[in-house]
């Protein structure tokens, strides 16, 4: 895990990258690393800050993570998902 970030006063919120999130979860995006590039790959998966995506599974020996966004399933690497950060959703 990485942090805590606050989302309310008084409240934290778990907040780590998205190859590190358990499937089955929901999650927001709140930042993404790196540079443009980055964020133009994910822009054209539907993958940006503000985000919900539904992580649906995890492949094992570092495969890629499926996740849901904008009413799509797609596949994004271990290392490109690293690069987003999140906040688990209850």
């Amino acid at each position: 895990m990485l942090s805590s970030a606050p989302r309310d006063a008084g409240k934290h919120v778990p907040v780590v990258s998205l190859d590190q999130v358990a499937a089955p979860a929901r999650v927001r995006v709140v930042k993404v690393a790196d540079g443009r590039r980055t964020r133009q790959l994910l822009a054209q998966l539907s993958i940006r800050v503000g985000s919900q995506l539904e992580v649906q599974r995890a492949a094992p020996l570092a495969g890629p993570i499926l996740v849901g966004s904008a009413g799509s399933v797609v596949a994004v690497s271990r290392g490109l998902a690293g690069k987003v950060i999140v906040e688990v959703l209850a």
